[in-house]
């Protein structure tokens, strides 16, 4: 994917620029990043695993002294493959994606990325927290969806700010 950086005029902003939507493929034993976009059918003999979508909004800017952050409002896994290591390859390959908006938009995106999650969702929480180094913002205090009859869901985020441990996955040609 092209960076929107290299268009982007100094000093402008970046509400709502960049958007990334992809949907990932098993390849032989590695897992594939098709996209953006992602709403073709899968090539074939490659079996879909899931998808996540990354955007740049302000929904928890209350925790980012005001600037839009990179947020992950929505990742899934193919029902009966979990537990492969599927959801972890996704949101390692969108925390890539992250960290890159963080370094085109140096000064105007917050460096944290948040996601929610719901409470009762035990294995997502180890999965984000135990394995993706996210946090949870508030723990005791956890938010009720009313799109979801109250279901309550917790805030967690983790810093993309580039570094050695942090290397974005190359998109396929």
């Amino acid at each position: 994917m092209p960076s929107v950086a290299a268009s982007r005029p100094r000093g402008s902003t970046p509400r709502g620029i960049k958007i990334t939507s992809n949907r990932f493929y098993k390849d032989s034993e590695t897992i594939r990043c098709v996209g953006p976009g992602g709403y073709s059918d899968p090539p074939l003999g490659k079996e879909f695993v899931g998808f996540g979508i990354l955007q740049i909004e302000e929904h928890y800017s209350n925790y980012t002294g005001g600037l839009p952050h990179c947020y992950i409002p929505l990742l899934s896994v193919k029902p009966g493959i979990k537990s492969m290591g599927y959801g972890k390859s996704i949101v390692d390959h969108l925390i890539a994606e992250a960290a890159l908006n963080v370094r085109d938009f140096e000064g105007y995106v917050s460096s944290y990325l948040f996601l929610d999650v719901y409470v009762a969702n035990e294995p997502a929480i180890r999965l984000y927290r135990d394995k993706c180094q996210f946090v949870v913002l508030n723990p005791n205090n956890p938010i009720s969806d009313p799109d979801e009859h109250n279901e309550p869901y917790f805030v967690m985020a983790r810093n993309v700010a580039l570094s050695e441990k942090v290397v974005p996955a190359p998109m396929p040609s």
